[in-house]
């Protein structure tokens, strides 16, 4: 007897092929802690049957799916893969969709296309294969690929099921065009799913986002049965097209028809107070849940401690306040929640407890970096900003990005640190900040309030220029730009200026 990682064999274990993986002992296969896929000692019929067992495989390809994403699973899943053609496994629809899974679970989603692509002609007529092959677009961001499938489904005769259509409605809200959304809407009611709750779910996700909050409420008042993720989009909803009151009259009708607001809709409430810009209203709101036992999420601490950074020393002070809470309830682990903490006090002017929070991140993002710039600009510390400005840029920091314009204008708007060194400086750093090749960048808002400390005009026309004929306008999705570029002198053409860059960047949408 051969005692094995806590299993018995009568004979030593046959090791196989498979490295890096681990499932659990079982009479059929073991793998032992060292990650290598082992069968108990048999017949050389018994062995194969164990492994041409569509069960066997299909465990296999479960354990992968419940593992961590991981490239280093890829050699393994190709060998299961390759078990799955010799043993003619994949003319199941079920195996195949399995796979596939598998394979956006890796992030090869090329893969995963080739397995659908290349599927048996029965594999076509099983939802489940088509709703693999959608989850897997959705999951990498490709919706017109998504779209693209729908339309093939239905070109060969099949229609989406109520697990398919969530998909499809979330990938035509993510496009934005509104008749595509309308057109599915209808095929849903067309094919008898308007009364299903997760795919009604959907929709009023897809309508908020595409901003019909009209429509959205049709689509809600209809609904027979509704769920807390029914109402938490709709209060979403509104909160994301700045609607305050209606957001409040769905928290409010929501409690009256008997379903209690959970932490969700009370941070889409937060949202929608803090998005409106009311800095009182959202402290307040704060102050009761947490007055009502509401547990405070992650996110709804972000957003009170980003309008308490906005709210002066008053708001200061609240927002140490609920630094306390995110140390003593271990919010302080969520990098999100610290990058608001960093943007607060470097707001207020507490450059060393920005500092100190940064340099407890264990990774440290793009978002963290910028907040410190903006800490050091807000405090007037412009050589320290262009430092770390550098130092990001030549990536001895952080290779997540170069830095960006969002970066760049907070460098400039603090004040000028290139001033001793001339025009050659301060081009250099409109030039790394415009030039950059960077297809998403952090923020659609272009803010760069620059030069406005100089009186030369000829260097405001010469930055004005550079931004407007470098690439910064081919790739940024910005919903505007603001460019302060105001002469004291009053002969710079601001008003051109604005024309020139509306007209750049019209020519590239």
């Amino acid at each position: 007897m051969v005692l094995l990682h806590g299993r018995l064999f009568s004979r030593p274990p046959i090791l196989l092929h498979f490295s890096k993986f681990r499932f659990p002992c079982t009479p059929t296969y073991a793998l032992c802690k060292s990650h290598i896929l082992i069968f108990p000692y048999s017949s050389d019929s018994a062995r194969s049957n164990s492994r041409n067992d569509p069960d066997y495989l299909d465990h296999l390809l479960q354990q992968c799916i419940n593992c961590r994403n991981d490239f280093s699973y890829e050699k393994p899943v190709k060998q299961i893969h390759a078990q799955l053609l010799i043993t003619a496994s994949l003319f199941s629809a079920f195996l195949s969709a399995r796979l596939i899974t598998v394979y956006s679970k890796i992030s090869l989603l090329n893969e995963a296309r080739k397995v659908f692509s290349t599927g048996p002609e029965g594999c076509f007529s099983n939802s489940l294969f088509w709703n693999s092959i959608l989850r897997a677009n959705i999951s990498v961001f490709e919706y017109s690929e998504t779209l693209e499938l729908y339309l093939r489904m239905r070109a060969l005769g099949f229609q989406p099921d109520g697990f398919g259509f969530p998909l499809i409605i979330r990938a035509c809200a993510m496009k934005g065009d509104v008749m595509l959304c309308k057109i599915v809407h209808c095929h849903v009611l067309e094919m008898g799913f308007g009364n299903v709750l997760h795919v009604c779910n959907e929709l009023l996700g897809m309508y908020g986002k595409i901003g019909l909050m009209e429509n959205s409420c049709q689509v809600f008042d209809r609904m027979p049965v509704r769920s807390h993720v029914s109402w938490n989009t709709m209060v979403s909803g509104f909160a994301s097209n700045y609607d305050c009151d209606q957001a409040f009259w769905m928290f409010t009708r929501m409690k009256n028809e008997g379903m209690e607001p959970n932490s969700v809709t009370w941070t889409s409430m937060l949202s929608s107070f803090a998005r409106c810009g009311f800095e009182d209203k959202t402290w307040k709101f704060y102050v009761l849940m947490r007055q009502k036992g509401v547990n405070a999420t992650a996110e709804s601490l972000a957003v009170v401690i980003s309008v308490c950074a906005d709210s002066g020393f008053e708001g200061f002070q609240k927002g140490e306040i609920v630094h306390g809470y995110v140390m003593t309830g271990g919010f302080d682990k969520y990098v999100f929640v610290r990058n608001s903490l960093i943007h607060m006090y470097g707001k207020n002017g507490v450059v060393e407890e920005a500092e100190y929070l940064l340099a407890g991140l264990e990774s440290k993002s793009i978002v963290s970096w910028n907040a410190l710039i903006s800490s050091y600009a807000e405090s007037g510390l412009c050589d320290e900003a262009f430092s770390v400005f550098l130092r990001l840029e030549n990536g001895d920091i952080c290779s997540m990005g170069r830095p960006n314009v969002v970066r760049g204008g907070r460098i400039l708007q603090g004040g000028n640190p290139l001033q001793a060194s001339g025009q050659t400086d301060l081009s250099y750093l409109v030039k790394s900040v415009c030039g950059s090749d960077q297809s998403n960048l952090e923020s659609r808002l272009l803010k760069i309030a620059a030069c406005s400390w100089h009186q030369q005009d000829t260097l405001k026309k010469s930055v004005g220029n550079l931004i407007i004929c470098s690439n910064a306008a081919k790739f940024l999705h910005f919903a505007f730009l603001k460019v302060d570029l105001s002469a004291k002198d009053g002969k710079f053409d601001k008003l051109g200026f604005f024309l020139k860059l509306d007209q750049a960047v019209e020519s590239e949408y």
